[in-house]
């Protein structure tokens, strides 16, 4: 369970990391695993209750946990909360971008409310974390950013237009970040992801046909969060900028770049074989 952190720590002799949505799901198996590793965290999540839980359990194995009751799409509070976070420890080693929700529906079915909703939370929420904790890494020259989209961020399917959006752009910021921050000493890194058993759609926002497919892919996967946690991690000690897991969604993002215009006439023919 530490072997990631431990890689992690190699480079990052701190061990003080921010995760978003630390309280279920992807955000408390990366939790734990840094936990186990010995790391100093500042844990974020708008569930409060959940939160006290985790940090319970976390204290009990003698752990140092700060933890903040924060919506990532609220930019004053995500930028005081990591400025306590990272004044109280003297720094921030690592930030994980990890909180989002879901949202689901044909284009034009999709009211803007939800746009707005979803784009304030999966693409600004991971703007608000990094502008938040860049300039204490960079004041230190030395930091890791993992930035959670998603395969569908590539993948783009039917009746997922606003998710798949805001997923996109989470690849989009992350590549732009790698250019800028190269020679900084701070590395980006973007997960993507493709189902696996998450909390994803407790508060999603979508039809009751785009949510039984969602839970139809999930519990067809066979990989665990606790698995893409400790991959991601992993990949990231690595130095590797693009992570797509499991190896089915590797296929499918090499098959993207070689032939774009296969690729989206398949998912064509997935909207015709669904139904609307």
């Amino acid at each position: 369970m530490r072997q990631a952190a431990d890689r992690l720590a190699q480079r990052l002799a701190g061990k003080r990391a921010i995760v978003t949505g630390a309280a279920s799901g992807l955000g408390l198996a990366f939790t734990r695993r840094l936990s186990a590793g010995g790391w100093t965290l500042g844990l974020m999540d708008r569930n409060a209750a959940e939160l006290a839980s985790v940090r319970h359990s976390l204290n009990s194995i003698d752990n140092t946990v700060h933890t903040y009751h924060v919506d990532i799409a609220d930019a004053d509070a995500m930028t005081s909360a990591i400025g306590r976070f990272a004044q109280t420890e003297r720094g921030l080693d690592l930030m994980i971008n990890n909180a989002g929700v879901a949202a689901g529906g044909d284009f034009l079915a999709t009211p803007l409310s939800d746009w707005r909703w979803i784009i304030d939370i999966n693409l600004l929420g991971i703007v608000h974390g990094c502008r938040a904790a860049l300039p204490h890494m960079l004041g230190a020259r030395l930091g890791q950013i993992i930035n959670i989209a998603s395969a569908a961020g590539f993948a783009c399917s039917p009746s997922m237009s606003a998710y798949n959006v805001t997923k996109a752009g989470v690849i989009a910021l992350s590549e732009t970040l790698m250019a800028e921050l190269a020679g900084d000493g701070i590395r980006v890194s973007v997960a993507m992801p493709g189902f696996f058993p998450t909390n994803l759609l407790k508060d999603s926002r979508t039809t009751a046909d785009a949510a039984a497919l969602a839970r139809r892919l999930m519990a067809r996967s066979t990989t665990s969060a606790d698995e893409v946690a400790e991959a991601i991690l992993l990949a990231a000690a690595r130095g590797e900028t693009h992570i797509v897991l499991p190896r089915e969604y590797r296929m499918l993002w090499r098959y993207k770049r070689w032939a774009p215009r296969r690729f989206v006439r398949m998912f064509a023919k997935l909207r015709r074989r669904t139904g609307p």
